[in-house]
């Protein structure tokens, strides 16, 4: 059987965003970018087992140490930015060899320092460890629509920035970054949340799934 290609496993990430997002709404009546990580988590599992190629290659939660295991240079100390906690969200292997492949690491909401420094910490993964092709930093972003109509300005002037700083940070280990889907292909969606204890019926916002994609 054939491995699913990168091009697969980003697509399905997306999908897998945007499922959490259509599960949410249904129970909640809300965003995503409010709720649990672990629904984006599961949901984005669910759609890259929909990929007969990746069956039986995912796992959840991994321990850092258990993937460092591949680390091309296994001398010295240990990085700062690895703790002896520190996990990553989803992981696909290879199957023919158990290798780590590709590192998922999600977060809610995009405009956050939090997606930059996780960013980080798996780009570093990327470059050290053996056999890593690449890590994916898997989130979303909202922006509440206003009389002036500059929503969807701001929605990709936050990701604009958000992603410069990251490529910044990790240009400087050697790294490249990419936007998935690119910038100029993002095509936010209108969302409308009932609002309580309010003058306003309805909270009015675009969302859109964002991924930062992390490579050699």
């Amino acid at each position: 059987m054939k491995k699913a290609t990168q091009t697969q496993i980003l697509d399905k990430i997306i999908q897998g965003i945007e499922n959490a997002q259509s599960t949410y709404k249904k129970g909640s009546e809300s965003l995503i970018s409010w709720g649990p990580e672990y629904l984006i988590t599961a949901s984005i599992y669910e759609s890259l087992l929909s990929t007969r190629a990746l069956s039986n290659s995912l796992s959840l939660e991994d321990k850092v140490r258990d993937i460092e295991e591949y680390r091309r240079d296994r001398r010295g100390r240990k990085p700062k930015y690895f703790s002896r906690r520190s996990r990553c969200d989803m992981v696909i292997w290879h199957t023919k060899d158990d290798a780590p492949r590709v590192v998922i690491e999600v977060k809610r909401w995009a405009n956050d320092k939090d997606v930059i420094q996780d960013a980080v910490r798996v780009g570093n993964l990327t470059r050290k460890v053996n056999r890593l092709e690449f890590s994916v930093v898997a989130s979303c972003l909202s922006e509440k629509l206003d009389t002036k109509g500059n929503a969807e300005h701001k929605l990709r002037r936050t990701i604009r920035k958000t992603y410069r700083e990251i490529r910044t940070r990790l240009e400087k280990e050697g790294l490249r970054v990419s936007l998935v889907p690119p910038l100029s292909k993002i095509e936010p969606v209108p969302i409308a949340i009932p609002v309580y204890d309010s003058e306003e019926s309805k909270y009015k916002a675009i969302w859109c799934p964002i991924c930062f994609k992390i490579y050699r």
